[in-house]
């Protein structure tokens, strides 16, 4: 274990560890956790790939005072079970667990207003995730190919899911879209093919493009009064969807939107 948990660390004295780790890394250590007192103010921030591709970390705990996890941290870190995010993190980096493909569960903290393109992207073990309150942007690919997750709670603050997002997210079974959301981008839940419920926001506006594509365990959705457009392939290939209940007001449909689907929408 590297510690030690009961003296304040010196930063100096962290980037040399973390310079050892990078040259011996997997056979120095087993199991690491990153314990910093609260006396050491001066740390505030991981790096970019500042641990990327140690395979032998199992457990992280970061100290309360980081507020910054860079581009890439704890890319590939492919032993990594558990981490623990400190309250006063305001920034989660593009790539930060990128393929920890050992990874179970996460919180995200309630001062945390983004999460950063792939972010989360294949780690595959990922079956819980808890999304803060304060939540209002995930990136691009930012949960793509997590096979094992099987359901997210999106706050009630969240105004932007990127392209991507949930895609190939096999094992979720279940997506609310908060009232807070107006536009669903491309392909956010592409190939989620557990989905079998889905329940679009009252405010929802648009419907990006293969939104729902090859979701073919879905088997009936609700699209609300306030949907203007439905883009194309937005339900192509969702082979058990049968019953779409339509909005009073007709929305632009895109080419091929329900392609595939045993319903068709009426002349």
């Amino acid at each position: 274990m590297w510690g030690p948990e009961s003296h304040a660390v010196d930063a100096a004295v962290v980037g040399m560890l973390i310079a050892k780790l990078r040259a011996y890394e997997p056979a120095l250590v087993d199991t690491i956790m990153w314990f910093v007192t609260h006396n050491d103010d001066e740390m505030h921030r991981v790096g970019s790939e500042e641990f990327r591709v140690c395979r032998a970390l199992r457990e992280v705990v970061l100290p309360r005072s980081i507020t910054h996890v860079g581009d890439g941290a704890f890319y590939g870190c492919g032993s990594l079970t558990s981490v623990t995010l400190p309250d006063l993190l305001t920034h989660l980096g593009v790539h930060a667990f990128f393929g920890c493909t050992s990874l179970t569960s996460v919180t995200l903290p309630n001062t945390l207003t983004h999460v950063g393109e792939r972010a989360f992207r294949q780690c595959t073990s990922l079956t819980s995730v808890t999304l803060p309150d304060s939540l209002t942007h995930i990136g691009f690919q930012a949960f793509l190919k997590c096979t094992s997750l099987s359901s997210v709670a999106l706050p009630e603050s969240l105004t932007h899911i990127g392209d991507n997002t949930f895609r190939s997210c096999t094992s979720l079974t279940t997506v609310k879209l908060p009232d807070s959301l107006t536009h669903l981008s491309d392909s956010a839940f592409h190939g989620c093919t557990s989905l079998t419920s889905v329940t679009l926001s009252d405010s929802l506006t648009h419907l990006g493009g293969s939104a729902f594509k090859g979701c073919t365990s879905l088997t009936s959705v609700t699209l609300p009064a306030s949907l203007a457009y439905i883009g194309k392939w937005a339900f192509d290939g969702c082979t058990a969807l049968a019953q779409v209940n339509m909005p009073p007001v007709r929305p632009v449909i895109g080419d091929r939107a329900f392609e595939g689907c045993p319903w068709t929408w009426p002349k």
